[in-house]
């Protein structure tokens, strides 16, 4: 089956922010596939988090896209900071002459697609365009990982996430699609004070429903918790499986945990 059908199949979205259907994104002919690892938001480490454990299958998925696009290069973007998912990722990549690294200096926003695509290819997407207009394909690290996934025909029905900023114990959870924000906040141990609730991060996250609220079970297509207005969530994205929390992946197990402001709490 061809790659795009896979993905399809899978019910994979973007995991970025944007919630694009992916099988979509990659059925093309392009120069560049470019993975984003460079995470724009404060609190949030889940991008790192994936190269840093999971840096076989971040390859393996942008190999995949590379060789169904066509494209010349393939090239992983992150942060010159992320020291653990770097080294991670060269250790992979030693013996390897087919996939790059781009080290971002830790500016914001670093993680916009369009500021990646400039980086790396010099080339400039015009204004209301896409990264494929000059040549470009843009999938977010862990968008890859869950390609590489459906290369063993295992589709999409949990996903990271990081819990940060006014909580007790900040940390990257692996969590069934589905979760609720209540059973998000419970995982990191409650919030230390009265605060308000942010799907996606402090500086371009979205305002939640208190935990506990009737809506706030919200579909995880997208990677914040929810898709945006009219994208498509399939019925492996949209079904909520009953599969335990398992705090896999700890935030800042060598950073001070970060607060933005103390009256907040991202998701």
């Amino acid at each position: 089956m061809e790659l795009n059908k896979l993905v399809c199949d899978a019910g994979i979205l973007g995991a970025g922010g944007a919630g694009f259907p992916t099988h979509v994104k990659i059925n093309c002919k392009a120069e560049f596939v470019l993975a984003n690892g460079a995470e724009c938001e404060p609190l949030l480490r889940v991008d790192q988090q994936v190269m840093q454990y999971f840096a076989a299958d971040v390859v393996r998925g942008i190999r995949a896209v590379k060789e169904f696009t066509g494209a010349k290069r393939a090239v992983i973007c992150l942060k010159e900071h992320y020291h653990a998912a770097v080294a991670a990722l060269q250790e992979v990549l030693k013996d390897a002459d087919d996939v790059e690294l781009h080290l971002l200096q830790g500016y914001y926003p670093a993680g916009d697609e369009q500021q990646i695509v400039y980086e790396v290819t010099g080339r400039v997407v015009p204004t209301g365009g896409l990264p494929l207009d000059v040549g470009a394909v843009v999938c977010n690290v862990s968008t890859l990982t869950n390609i590489a996934a459906a290369l063993d025909g295992k589709k999409v029905t949990e996903k990271y996430v990081t819990v940060g900023g006014a909580v007790k114990n900040p940390v990257t959870l692996r969590v069934p699609v589905g979760i609720s924000l209540q059973e998000r906040m419970d995982a990191a141990g409650g919030p230390t004070c009265d605060c308000k609730y942010i799907i996606g991060g402090p500086c371009m996250g979205r305002h939640a429903g208190h935990p506990g609220d009737e809506d706030d079970r919200r579909p995880a297509g997208h990677p914040e918790g929810s898709p945006p207005a009219g994208a498509e969530v399939s019925e492996a994205q949209s079904a909520a499986h009953h599969v335990g929390l398992l705090p896999v992946l700890h935030v800042h197990a060598d950073v001070p945990a970060q607060r933005a402001r103390p009256e907040c709490a991202a998701a």
